[in-house]
Parts: C-alpha cells; sequence; structure tokens
C-alpha cells in the first residue's frame, strides 16, 4: 500500500512537471509571435510616434497664435470703444449745438402751417404789392435759386432792372409752395445765396417781422422762414468741422469693427 501510493504520487508529479513544460514550451512560442508582431510593428509605432509629435507641435504653434491673437483683439476692442466713446460725444456736441437753432426752425414752420391757400392766394393777386412784400419774395426767390425777371428800367431807357415778382408769383402759384419750405434742404446753401440774402435782405429794416407782419400775415411767416434759415445756417457752419470729424471717427469706427470681427472669426476656428 505505501510503494502503491508512492508510486502515485511520483506520476502525479511527473505529469505536473510535463504539464509545466508544455505550459513553458507555449508561452515561449507565444512571446516569439509576439515579439515577431512587434518587430512588424516598429515602423507604424514610429510613424504614429512621429505623427503625434508634429501634432503637439502644431497644437502648440496655434495656441502660441491663438493667444497673440487674443491680445490683439482684446486691444483692438479697446481702441473701437474709445473711437465709439469720441464719436457719441462729436455727436452729442453736434446735436447739442444745432438745437439752438431749432426755436427758430419751429417758429418759422409754424407760422407757415398758419397760412391757408387764402393768404397765399392774396399775395399772388396783388396788383400793387407793398414794397416790404415785394421785398420778402424776393428774399424767397433768393433763397431758393429763383432767377428774376430781367426788365428795362423806366427810368434810365436802354438799361434792366432786376425784378423777382413775377417768378414769386409762378412760386405762389405752384400746389406745393409751402412743403417746398418745409422740406427745403437747409444743410447745402450756397454761400453766395446767404451773402445775398445777408447783404441785400436781413439788414434791411422793411424786413424786420413785426413791420412785415403789419403789411401781410403771410408774407411775416415767409420772412420769419428765411430768417430762420439764415440762424440756421450760421449755426451750421460753426458745427461743420465736428460734423466732418464725426464723419472720419464714423469711418474708422466701421473700418475698425471689420478688422475685429475678422480677428474674432479667426480665434473662432483656432
Amino acid at each position: 500500500m505505501l510503494i502503491t501510493r508512492k508510486q502515485n504520487e511520483i506520476m502525479g508529479a511527473k505529469k505536473r512537471y510535463v504539464k509545466g513544460l508544455d505550459q513553458l514550451a507555449f508561452a515561449e512560442t507565444q512571446v516569439g509571435k509576439m515579439r515577431i508582431e512587434l518587430e512588424a510593428l516598429q515602423p507604424q509605432l514610429k510613424e504614429s510616434a512621429k505623427e503625434t509629435a508634429a501634432m503637439l507641435a502644431d497644437i502648440e504653434i496655434q495656441s502660441k497664435q491663438a493667444g497673440e491673437t487674443r491680445e490683439i483683439v482684446v486691444a483692438e476692442e479697446a481702441v473701437v470703444n474709445e473711437k465709439a466713446i469720441g464719436a457719441n460725444k462729436l455727436k452729442e456736441e453736434c446735436e447739442h449745438d444745432l438745437s439752438a437753432a431749432m426755436p427758430a426752425l419751429e417758429a418759422a414752420i409754424n407760422a407757415l402751417d398758419t397760412l391757408k391757400p387764402a393768404d397765399i392766394t392774396e399775395i399772388r393777386t396783388m396788383q400793387q404789392p407793398p414794397s416790404t412784400v415785394r421785398k420778402v419774395l424776393a428774399s424767397i426767390c433768393v433763397l431758393t435759386n429763383r432767377q428774376p425777371d430781367r426788365k428795362p428800367d423806366p427810368n434810365n431807357p436802354g438799361k434792366r432792372i432786376i425784378d423777382y415778382w413775377g417768378p414769386a408769383k409762378k412760386a405762389l402759384a405752384e400746389m406745393d409752395f409751402i412743403n417746398q419750405l418745409k422740406t427745403f434742404d437747409k444743410d447745402h446753401i450756397a454761400p453766395e445765396v446767404m451773402k445775398k440774402l445777408r447783404d441785400e435782405y436781413l439788414t434791411d429794416a422793411d424786413l424786420e417781422p413785426a413791420r412785415v407782419k403789419q403789411a401781410s400775415v403771410a408774407a411775416h411767416g415767409l420772412i420769419l422762414f428765411v430768417r430762420a434759415m439764415d440762424v440756421y445756417d450760421r449755426i451750421a457752419k460753426e458745427v461743420a468741422p465736428k460734423k466732418a470729424k464725426l464723419e472720419e471717427v464714423d469711418r474708422e469706427v466701421r473700418e475698425l469693427e471689420a478688422t475685429l470681427a475678422a480677428k474674432r472669426a479667426q480665434l473662432a476656428q483656432v
């Protein structure tokens, strides 16, 4: 019995030994295969490592560029904001300065609004209009660039006199005459027109509004309009440099905003 048990133990140990040898041989075979596979993969691994290194380098460059672009965007945003603040300030100054002319303009428009077709017809049909009325209508013709008639001078044979009454009557006959005045382009009155008005009409005592009103209510409304254009033109000429500067700054702001938008788009793609 003892001998049999020992024989069994020896046989069991032998089997385990043989099995272990088999496992070692199998493992060695597998290791050999893996070594061959790894050697075959070496070129691919090297290429992948190279691509990864290049990608990391590219990411680093892009990150640096993004940082630089971000700094530029922040700096340009500050410039745009500063320019925009300056433009708004100039705009407010222009509006404030021009507001000084608004009372005269509003008074003139209100006076025009009070005129009825009958008032205009009354002036137009005057056979012998008072000198004051003729002067008022002449000033309207000068302001709206209506050319005068040139008639023979009854006191100086061979010479001619300038007469605005004919063109004035034609203007008064136009259905939209009052609306033409209300929508008159007051921002582009020629300097020579204003000079003629100031030299020949607005300094004339006969054309003081109170005196004109005594001659004709309709003419009073018209002279108020002419004088309002004078007030507006004086103020507009003073404001003109600021308006020119405002246009320049506005243009700069638009250009800077376009550049800034392009850089923001570039930054978003990084």
